[in-house]
């Protein structure tokens, strides 16, 4: 049987860069900034928004704002909305070669 866990000094690391290379983006008001200490990471990353917006940041406009999938009068995404962020993140970042 394999364990799976998390390195807290990566968590921090990893909670600390997308606060710092998202801040200020008007999209994720809600989202950010993640606090490691509550794990927010997880909770925040799952539909594929914030994952979306770092992949902006490797180049410019490879997802169109209109393209990803945003919380709707605080109402959560559906898991198609949700799926197809994912797939658009997962598909963009192997065109990178991420």
């Amino acid at each position: 049987m394999s364990h799976c866990g998390y390195n807290h000094e990566e968590l921090d690391l990893y909670s600390t860069l997308i606060n710092h290379s998202l801040y200020g983006d008007k999209d994720l008001v809600d989202d950010l900034p993640l606090v490691p200490a509550n794990l927010d990471i997880f909770d925040k990353l799952y539909n594929g928004i914030i994952f979306c917006k770092l992949l902006n940041l490797c180049k410019k406009g490879v997802i169109k704002r209109k393209q990803i999938n945003f919380h709707k009068e605080h109402k959560d995404l559906n898991l198609f909305e949700i799926n197809s962020n994912l797939s658009r993140a997962i598909a963009v970042g192997k065109s990178l070669g991420i």
